[in-house]
């Protein structure tokens, strides 16, 4: 099995179940959810903020910036 094999039927298995698959140039500067300023980052900040203050909306926020920055 080839890498871009595995990763279309693992895209399709997400979108499957529920999720919302994006490309790169979605999340990429100018892309319509933009997320991150280069290809090389590929930790989504926003979304990973979002996603820990969703998850834990009872700590300070600066722990969850600390958790963030640590992730």
């Amino acid at each position: 099995m080839k890498e871009d094999h595995l990763e279309s039927r693992t895209l399709e298995w997400l979108e499957g179940i529920g999720y919302t698959c994006l490309t790169g140039e979605d999340v990429s500067l100018g892309g319509a959810e933009e997320a991150r300023n280069k290809y090389t980052e590929v930790v989504l900040r926003p979304r990973l903020e979002a996603a820990v203050s969703r998850l834990n909306p009872g700590i300070p926020a600066a722990a969850q910036a600390a958790a963030v920055s640590r992730m």
